[in-house]
This record gives structure tokens, sequence and C-alpha cells, in this order.
């Protein structure tokens, strides 16, 4: 038996009941013994009873047969065992096909969750050797660009036998690259360390104004060698934070350095520093975007583990530290 006529006979009681209630004042009428009022509001209070449970039943039996009929036309795998018996005990009705259907895809979730669960970790242990690779490779590039840097150190500060200016000049140019390296591998380095745990960022009281006149006159230094002028606007009482103090300020440095970097000759810089107990903003403008690096890389991951991030919005580069 189908679903919708199990819930059509639940109507028959109230029909019963209307034509029970009729008898009863057609017959009632000789004896009198049963009070006129009493049939009249057993009526009405019948009558309502059917109707309501009609609407109702026919509204379910709907949507049962409408949502029935989308589960067969929607379904691409065979009946659940369960089901089967099911149906094989009492017959196919609309709720077997409901219920296959949602067996389905509970089964279909469940290999769809358990398979973004195996490639998370996948793409975890992934990450994890890749960070290790870059860790592995980076110490070991340090260890043998220290083995080139030393010898031209002694070539540029001994000097065995005459060197022309061009010689130099050349050997100014590799010392120079090399450092230049040595910054970028060492950057590598640290930031496959915080990937990998191995380097652990610490919990300081922060001053943002303190670091800020720290890094100052290097900043200033900077803006004069590309003929910028650099001007700063420190708030005096912006509160502590919490942060790496040294890794905070190096990288600090190194984000406000590239921004100036980036700049043209000639522009009129602005360096504020402002904020309250939740947020403080530290802002370079006008600023422009600066090309990615691995030390650049490293500095916008030490200001993310401060709880912060970076913007650069209508030319306002902006560094936002939260507590």
């Amino acid at each position: 038996m189908k679903i919708t006529q199990r819930l059509y006979l639940a109507v028959l009681p109230s029909v019963v009941g209307v034509l029970t209630v009729a008898a009863l004042a057609y017959w009632g009428q000789y004896a009198r013994s049963v009070p006129e009022i009493f049939l009249w509001v057993a009526l009405v209070a019948t009558v309502v009873t059917f109707v309501l449970s009609w609407a109702n039943v026919r509204y379910v039996a709907r949507r049962v047969e409408r949502l029935a009929l989308r589960s067969s036309r929607g379904s691409v795998t065979d009946p659940h065992p369960a089901m089967v018996a099911t149906q094989n005990e009492r017959g196919h009705d609309e709720l077997d096909l409901i219920e296959g259907t949602v067996t389905d895809l509970s089964g279909a979730v469940r290999l769809a969750e358990d398979g973004r669960a195996r490639e998370l970790a996948r793409s975890e242990q992934r990450n994890r050797e890749q960070a290790q690779v870059l860790a592995t490779v980076a110490t070991s590039a340090l260890q043998r660009l220290d083995e080139v840097r030393l010898p031209l150190h002694i070539l540029l500060e001994n000097h065995f036998g005459e060197l022309n200016e061009n010689q130099e000049e050349m050997l100014g140019a590799a010392r120079a690259a090399t450092e230049s390296i040595d910054d970028e591998l060492s950057a590598v380095a640290e930031l496959s360390g915080l990937e990998l745990g191995s380097v652990v960022l610490r919990r300081d009281r922060v001053f943002p104004a303190d670091i800020l006149n720290a890094i100052l006159p290097t900043l200033r230094a900077q803006a004069a060698a590309r003929e910028l002028e650099l001007q700063s606007e420190i708030a005096p009482l912006v509160p502590p934070l919490h942060a790496d103090a040294v890794r905070l300020q190096r990288a600090m440095l190194v984000l406000l350095s590239e921004c100036i970097k980036a700049t043209a000759p000639g522009v009129h810089l602005t360096l504020s520093l402002s904020g309250d107990r939740s947020v403080v903003i530290i802002a370079l403008a006008p600023a422009t975007a600066f090309a990615a690096n691995a030390r650049t890389l490293l500095a916008r991951r030490v200001v993310e583990a401060a709880g912060g991030d970076t913007q650069l919005e209508q030319g306002v580069f902006a560094i936002h530290l939260r507590n």
C-alpha cells in the first residue's frame, strides 16, 4: 500500500464521525434522549476536523508524491539492501524511494568527506616535505656560500698583488651578490623553519613607537639615496602589543624598505603610526606595489604571526597589528 493511500485512509474516522452524528441527529429527534445543542456542536466540530484533516492529508500526500518522484528521477545507484528487504515484505511505496535516495546521498557525502580528509592529509604532508627540502637546501647553500664569501673578503681586504680598478669592482660586485644571496637563503631557511615549527616566535611586550624609531634612520638613509623625502608622524601613546620584538622589527624594516625602493625619485613620503588597544596601524604613503621575494614573504609571515596583516590600497601601504 502506498503512503498516500495510508494518509487518505486516515481521514475515514472523520467521515464515520460525520455519518454517526447525522444518524444521531436523525434518530434522536423522537426520544429526545440527546440534547439538540450537543448534537449541533458535535456536528460542527466533526465537520471542522474533517475539513482540516482532509486539507492536511492532501497537502502531505502531494508533497510525498512530489518528493518520491524527484527521488526516483535523481537516483543513480541501486537500492539499499535494507530497502529491498522492506519492499519484498510489504511492497513498494514512496517512502522506500525517499529512504533509498537519502541513503545514497548519505553514502556519497561520507565518501566525499573521507576523500577530502585524505586529500587534505596528503596536501599537508606534501607541504611539510617541501618545507623540509627548502630548509635542507637553504642550509646547505648557506654553508657553500660561506666558502665563496671568505675568499672574496680576503682578496678585497688583503691584496696579494696589485689589482686594477676593474678587478676590484668585479670582486666588490661578487661580494655584494653573495651577501644578497645569503639574505635570501637565510629568509628561506627561517620561513621553512616557521612552517615546520622548528622556529618558535617569542611573545615580547613591544611598543610600536620604539620599533619605528629604531628603524627610522635606516629608512631615511634609504630614502635619501633614492632622492626621496621621508617624513614621520609617530603617535607617542600607542599601546604596546605582544610579538617577537627582534623579528617584528626586522620584518617592518624589510617591508618598508621594499616600498621605498619601489617608489619613484622625487616623491614626498609620510610614515605614520596610530592605533589603540585593538589595532595598531603603520602606514607609508604614497606607496606602490613591490616584487615579492623570500625576505618579504618571511616578513609578512612574521606580521601574520603577530596577529596582523599587510595591505596596499589606494596608494597606502599599511601594516595592521592586533593584540
